[in-house]
């Protein structure tokens, strides 16, 4: 088993720093393997040995004493270690014997090591040995002060831990001023009682087993061994305790002196540093970590008793407009809200955690054995927690109502890792957000498949870039003549391998991975370069050239600046610039929106709406924005020779436009029969395959040529 250890110091990690450099003793202990399979330097100068030396033994070559049987040992092994599984922190202190004989006593600590396969235990070592002896030596002294003379007790009360001493059998003999304010009793209260007024019932009955079997063997099991326990208030209260007993042989029977330390502020702060570690702070929900935990274990389960579980990742729709309509405040409150509901509906059948954001997973872990039967389940699970979104929501005064797109998991327990498992969900639901949100769509391996190109196509985008692959095309946009007076600049990847990628592939997978920023500030920069160009030519000076551009280009904090950059450095006239702005640019705040516009319009571009009539456009878009050209969607002249509405509204769109100051283009023109019923409509300026397919730059100069001539 020595993988586990090169595994562990390949590559020296900032944890494994840690690990390495630690002052005190770490050692892994494998339970199946019961021998440890890491250790530190700190722990091979410990046990006087080598690191090698200590991954070829357990801890009975350690843990003994000369008093102590090797049977006695292994249970002790045994019980530690089992609570330590089961979550537990374990302390205490023993005697320990190095290889070359030497005796110590360490303080040893058990924990067990969360988010790796096995039953591994992580144990520390602090010798604790010259401290011990210092303590002993000094409540030995105190209890032999308290037995000559009565002024000693002003020496015990003035020690801020609790002292207790008790004679043979077990009757308080002296109680100090600490132990007052632990226990709550005065001392005239309990001396002379016993001790088990001081402990809780589960307690007293082994507490006597111990004593018991000291006097009878003096074979110390819990004498001379710190450890943790509980203690009894006198109002009844239970709490944790650090408990260290000393015995003290005079003639006859022995006497007995207790050290304790109220430990309850500590147990305190570790929970709430494992409730931070494990626990959404704004819901109170478990976390990722806590989340993987009960993955893991819900697999383990499933391996040995069969079935299906569920893992749903839960997205709420739009959540971003509660926030900017209602406030932060009022947004958390939604979350906690949306939190609470999910694990009320729950309850016993599995556990809710909030990922972060507005994204929640919830597991359930015991569906049918059956895989039809469990996905039939899993619908279910599925329809009533989007209905729990979908419910009113009472947010400070406010009635809100929202929905959630989830994605679905269903798995047996054939050994999934917990975050392939999550990223499955997380795929359904994305998938369920890109198509129509508030619904539910399940993994499938044909979903995992089209995802894995999808990052595959991505990660060829990010390399197009620097590749050269990626280039411009110009599709003329022509007079009622047919004369070209501009063109709009179309981006074209031509991939080494794949060959020539469609826009409408690879663009909305740029827009959502955000890379469609650089795609966009590159293209502005190709465009002021060509206009540039073209401005020192007479043929082409005064030629337009139009830019789409994207909301989440638009939306960018740098967009303006990168822009004027791209003008000032190329040596474009900004007049013959044309911003086309897809109607998804609209869906802001309309007095913020129309400031950024004014703005681009003092650098001197021209702004044209593209796609008018097919998503958020109104008229009062049209009054309010500084828009120059209005562009009419291809939807509206596809039947336009033969359907007398859509004519009716271009008509209407084009006698607008001219009220308002705005010029009209058509894009999509692809037959004379459209064309002759948009001239008929008022339309003046054309664009697509019927006047002119994108082409180089090249290709469009010798088009300007050909117009010429023919014109002359």
């Amino acid at each position: 088993m020595s993988a586990p250890v090169s595994r562990a110091r390949q590559g020296l990690t900032f944890e494994r720093f840690l690990f390495d450099e630690a002052p005190d003793a770490l050692l892994v202990y494998d339970v199946e393997l019961g021998r440890f399979i890491d250790a530190n330097p700190a722990a091979a100068r410990l046990f006087e040995c080598s690191i090698e030396e200590l991954l070829a033994i357990g801890p009975e070559a350690i843990h003994r004493d000369d008093d102590e049987t090797v049977d006695g040992v292994r249970m002790l092994i045994q019980e530690t270690s089992n609570r330590a599984l089961s979550g537990h922190h374990v302390m205490h202190e023993l005697w320990l014997r190095t290889l070359k004989g030497n005796r110590r006593c360490c303080e040893t600590r058990l924990v067990r090591l969360k988010g790796v396969s096995g039953r591994l235990i992580r144990v520390s070592y602090i010798d604790v040995t010259d401290r011990l002896q210092a303590q002993i030596a000094l409540h030995e002294g105190k209890a032999v002060l308290a037995e000559m003379a009565k002024h000693s007790q002003a020496i015990v009360d003035n020690v801020l831990e609790a002292i207790v001493t008790a004679d043979a059998d077990g009757k308080i003999r002296s109680f100090n001023r600490a132990a007052t304010k632990i226990f709550g009793y005065r001392a005239d209260e309990v001396i002379g009682q016993n001790l088990s007024i001081l402990m809780p019932q589960a307690e007293q009955a082994r507490h006597q087993r111990h004593m018991s079997r000291y006097e009878a063997t003096r074979r110390p099991h819990v004498i001379g061994v710190g450890r943790e326990d509980f203690g009894r208030h006198k109002s009844g209260r239970v709490f944790p305790i650090f408990l260290s007993v000393a015995a003290i042989e005079g003639e006859g029977r022995p006497s007995y002196v207790g050290l304790i330390r109220d430990i309850s502020q500590a147990r305190d702060a570790q929970a709430r540093i494992e409730r931070l570690a494990f626990f959404d702070s704004l819901t109170g929900l478990s976390n990722r970590s806590a989340l993987m935990d009960r993955i893991q274990a819900c697999v383990a389960a499933m391996e040995q008793r069969g079935g299906h579980a569920l893992l749903i990742c839960a997205d709420l729709d739009q959540f971003k407009s509660v926030n900017n309509t209602l406030g932060h405040g009022t947004g958390d409150q939604l979350l906690r809200s949306v939190g609470a509901k999910f694990a009320q509906c729950v309850e016993q059948d599995g556990c809710v955690a909030r990922l972060g954001g507005d994204e929640f997973a919830i597991l359930i872990d015991r569906l049918g054995p059956d895989a039809e039967l469990a996905y039939q389940q899993a619908s279910v699970w599925c329809q009533r927690l989007m209905q729990i979104v979908r419910d009113r929501h009472d947010l400070m005064g406010h009635e809100y109502r929202i929905s959630a797109s989830m994605g679905a998991a269903v798995f047996g327990g054939s050994g999934h890792a917990p975050e392939e498992l999550l990223r499955r969900a997380d795929m359904a639901m994305h998938q369920a957000k890109a198509e129509s949100r508030d619904t539910y769509r399940f993994f499938d391996q044909a979903l995992a498949e089209a995802a894995r190109d999808k990052a595959a196509l991505l990660n060829d985008l990010r390399l197009a870039l620097p590749r050269g692959e990626l280039v411009l095309a110009y599709q003329p946009q022509v007079d009622h003549a047919g004369r070209v007076h501009g063109a709009e600049a179309l981006i074209r990847w031509k991939h080494a391998v794949r060959g020539l990628v469609s826009p409408g592939e690879f663009i909305p997978i740029a827009e959502q991975s955000g890379f469609v920023i650089e795609i966009g500030h590159w293209v502005l920069r190709q465009a002021c370069d060509m206009l540039a160009r073209w401005r020192r030519d007479s043929s082409t000076e005064k030629l337009s050239l139009a830019v789409n551009i994207s909301a989440t280009e638009f939306r960018d904090p740098d967009f303006v600046a990168s822009l004027s950059r791209a003008l000032a450095v190329s040596g474009a006239d900004p007049r013959r610039l044309k911003l086309e702005l897809t109607e998804s640019v609209l869906a802001v705040d309309l007095a913020e929106l129309a400031h950024k516009l004014t703005v681009l319009k003092q650098l001197g571009v021209s702004l044209s709406l593209d796609d008018f009539g097919t998503g958020y456009s109104s008229i009062a878009y049209l009054r309010e924005l500084p828009l120059d050209q209005l562009k009419i969607d291809r939807s509206f002249i596809v039947d336009i020779a033969n359907n007398r509405r859509d004519e009716v509204l271009v008509r209407g769109m084009v006698e607008m436009c001219k009220l308002l100051g705005l010029s009209v283009i058509v894009e999509g023109v692809e037959t004379e029969a459209q064309r002759e019923r948009l001239l008929a409509c008022g339309c003046r300026s054309f664009q697509g395959y019927l006047t002119g397919r994108p082409m180089s730059a090249d290709d469009l100069r010798a088009r300007l040529a050909t117009d010429t001539c023919e014109a002359a």
